[in-house]
């Protein structure tokens, strides 16, 4: 895809980006808008876009803001 702006011709960045493929098993979320980790305490906060579907997302017990959800909130286990 070739975008005319002007005197100029833009080509999208995705054009340059490799297509990678998954390992088995697993997806890629794209509503993820933030991954927060505090190597201190090893605790994680993925922030983003829950399903609208999702019946089981509570925006109460995850503590969401009024500008981003909490999708996810753990502990990272080291090693």
């Amino acid at each position: 895809m070739i975008i005319k702006a002007g005197d100029y011709t833009c080509i999208p960045i995705e054009t340059f980006i490799p297509q990678r493929e998954l390992p088995l098993g697993w997806v890629e979320v794209k509503e993820v808008t933030g991954v927060f980790v505090n190597p201190d305490t090893n605790r994680i906060v993925i922030t983003g876009r829950p399903n609208e579907e999702d019946e089981t997302h509570s925006c109460d017990q995850m503590s969401c803001t009024s500008v981003e959800h909490t999708i996810y909130r753990g502990r990272i286990q080291s090693e």
